[in-house]
């Protein structure tokens, strides 16, 4: 006897937000190789590589660093990155609440990607005691797991 085609339910994007940080934090990708060089981390190599990176993936001569990177001499921490994920995932997560006219309670599923930072507690975890998200809300935390965290779909 045949099984019937399990139903899938269809998922819509309503809305999204994106990040932007503040203008004290743009900088030209000049700057972000002084700064990358000055660490002492990059051969000319590496700075060649990533140069070209850049240009072929279409990305333009302004971006944004962390205050850590921006900083002279760099200073990098726990601490630092922390603020910054902090930054970019609560200002994203807020405009959209603010946007959408929802609140944390409305949200029944969240799906947080972060492909190299992987923190204790987990980011989805920060994300829901910041907006006070239910206790039931089905978490689904892709932090650490690389390219392989990316959204794929079978159609």
């Amino acid at each position: 006897m045949a099984t019937p085609a399990a139903k899938t339910r269809r998922v819509y994007l309503v809305d999204f937000a994106c990040y932007k940080p503040p203008e004290s934090q743009s900088c030209t990708w000049a700057f972000v190789a002084q700064q990358f060089c000055s660490m002492g981390k990059l051969s000319e190599r590496n700075l060649d590589f990533m140069q070209k990176t850049m240009e072929r993936s279409g990305m333009g001569d302004s971006s944004y660093l962390s205050e850590g990177l921006i900083k002279k001499p760099v200073q990098i921490s726990l601490e630092d990155a922390l603020s910054e994920t902090r930054a970019a995932m609560f200002g994203a997560v807020r405009d959209l609440l603010e946007k959408t006219g929802l609140s944390g309670s409305d949200i029944g599923i969240l799906v947080v990607n972060c492909t190299v930072f992987c923190v204790n507690p987990s980011l989805s975890a920060m994300i829901v005691h910041e907006f006070k998200l239910r206790d039931n809300v089905n978490c689904y935390s892709l932090q650490g797991m690389g390219c392989s965290a990316g959204g794929q779909s079978k159609m």
